[in-house]
């Protein structure tokens, strides 16, 4: 018997001697022992403090033992309790009405101490037994409800999800489909699946669900409905539901996504097409373009150094015009090719110092910065991942234009770098003379420009060449800007993920 619970007997005896030899005798074996000296007080007593076991007298004042026990058992909160009659009465009609009313055993008086105790261990050990049986028995219970619940709460959600799914048994048969399988092929109850789905009187030869049930292992596979234009594409794998073996199977359909991952072939197919035709474009703009230029260019330089002064004054200004617009063409075409190539011609993605490119393109301006008398200064400048040439032609096309937009004081020039989540935010402030805001977003349109060329030499093609070098490093460009206050033009590089 565990004693990590003391157990509690009620002993209801009228003669003092019993009740003296009985709870010595118990108390000794370690059980907690109330006595009772009459009928009314153990009936009082086990409704108070709930007895483990009671030995009851029959020959009570007040209440007998029969009246005590039946009280009891018409009590939901005792009725369980084992009573032991014990007793001087030894008739065979008094043990028969000592068992009609409830008890579970009888002992005759005068009582032997090994007897009791032998009784009082087996129906101790028995009501240990019947609580042990009464847990599991619940425990069963709620884990049973706790499954159903679950079971429940799993096959609703099954009835919301938007694929479709379906429980089918080794015989074909469909023996569970949600909401979405039945809004698709209708009722399936009792029918069989290749009926349902594909329409047929026979399975397929080679069908994946036998698969599943041979090895065990999910099957996922692609199929189009007969005589329809539907795309399907299935998952199955092995369920044990009720001890059957059942195969869980789920479906979307994917016709729509195949529409879009054949569109998204055709426009790939159309942008690499387009890509070639650039490459060719800029490959006539770099050899067959330049080429007659060129020697335009040349013959009327030739004319101007040959013929500059001895025809008229109109002369001159037709062949200076003819000079200056070839060398303007050079420069626009130069531009323009460099415009195309930013995307087909780029390098790969590199670690480099945003530092040390600052400094190469510094070197680079360095005469138009000592003439102009200009001072570019700059903060500490992070490690990115780029294009150095396309990062260093940012930088010189930004740091020019904050050259040649001068105001009338020298140009003051500073570089900075933040970083801000996944980028990091280059700014370079000047104070040159600054932009109206309604066209902060015009000067990073191609050939599109503020000022006439008498005013400030140029293509119009350096802001959107810096704007397509940016985007293809995956960052934005923007300039924050008053006219007579100067400039800040901003510019973004993303931080890989991985590094």
């Amino acid at each position: 018997m565990n004693n990590a619970h003391r157990v509690n007997i009620l002993i209801a005896d009228d003669t003092p001697e019993n009740l003296r030899l009985l709870s010595g005798l118990l108390t000794d074996q370690g059980y907690e022992v109330r006595p009772a000296p009459n009928g009314r007080l153990a009936l009082s007593g086990a409704r108070t403090i709930l007895p483990d076991l009671i030995l009851l007298d029959i020959r009570m004042p007040d209440l007998d033992g029969y009246e005590v026990c039946k009280a009891l058992k018409a009590d939901e909160r005792t009725r369980d309790i084992p009573v032991i009659f014990i007793s001087v009465l030894n008739e065979a009609e008094d043990k028969v009405k000592a068992f009609s009313v409830g008890g579970v055993d009888f002992i005759t008086k005068p009582f032997q101490e090994e007897e009791v105790l032998a009784r009082v261990r087996t129906h101790l050990r028995i009501r240990e037994l019947q609580r042990d049986m009464e847990q599991e028995i619940k425990e069963r219970r709620e884990s049973e409800e706790s499954l159903r619940t679950e079971r429940e709460r799993f096959f609703s959600t099954l009835e919301k999800i938007p694929a479709f799914v379906y429980l089918q048994a080794p015989d074909h048969t469909i023996r569970y489909a949600n909401m979405k399988f039945r809004n698709l092929f209708g009722d399936p109850e009792g029918r069989l699946c290749y009926e349902v789905i594909r329409g047929r009187d026979k399975p397929c030869e080679v069908c994946p669900t036998f698969e599943v049930f041979k090895t065990e292992e999910t099957q996922i596979w692609e199929w189009k409905r007969d005589n329809d234009e539907t795309y399907m594409i299935h998952d199955s794998h092995l369920a044990d539901t009720d001890g059957s073996p059942l195969v869980l199977k789920m479906g979307v359909d994917i016709t729509v996504s195949r529409q879009t991952g054949e569109m998204l072939r055709e426009r790939t197919e159309d942008l690499e097409r387009s890509n070639r035709d650039l490459e060719q474009f800029a490959h006539v703009v770099s050899h067959d373009l330049q080429e007659p230029l060129r020697m335009v260019s040349s013959y009327v330089q030739l004319l101007e150094r040959r013929y500059k002064g001895k025809l008229d004054a109109d002369a001159d200004d037709f062949i200076a015009f003819a000079v200056d617009g070839a060398v303007r063409m050079h420069a626009l075409i130069t531009d323009l090719l460099a415009f195309s190539r930013v995307g087909t011609r780029g390098k790969p993605f590199e670690p480099l110092e945003a530092e040390h490119i600052l400094e190469q393109v510094l070197a680079n301006l360095s005469v138009s910065i000592r003439e102009s008398g200009a001072e570019v200064t700059h903060d500490a400048l992070p490690s990115v991942i780029a294009d150095a040439s396309q990062l260093a032609r940012v930088f010189q096309n930004l740091i020019s234009n904050a050259i040649k937009f001068r105001g009338e004081e020298p140009p003051r020039i500073h570089v900075t770098a933040e970083k801000k989540g996944r980028e990091w935010i280059f700014s370079l402030r000047d104070k040159g003379i600054g932009i109206a805001p309604k066209y902060s977003d015009r000067i990073f349109v191609i050939f599109q420009r503020l000022h006439t060329r008498d005013e400030y030499p140029g293509t119009g093609m350096g802001l959107a060449i810096c704007k397509r070098i940016v985007e293809r490093h995956r960052g934005r460009i923007w300039v924050e800007s008053r006219e007579g206050a100067g400039s800040t033009f901003h510019f973004t590089i993303a931080i890989p993920e991985r590094i």
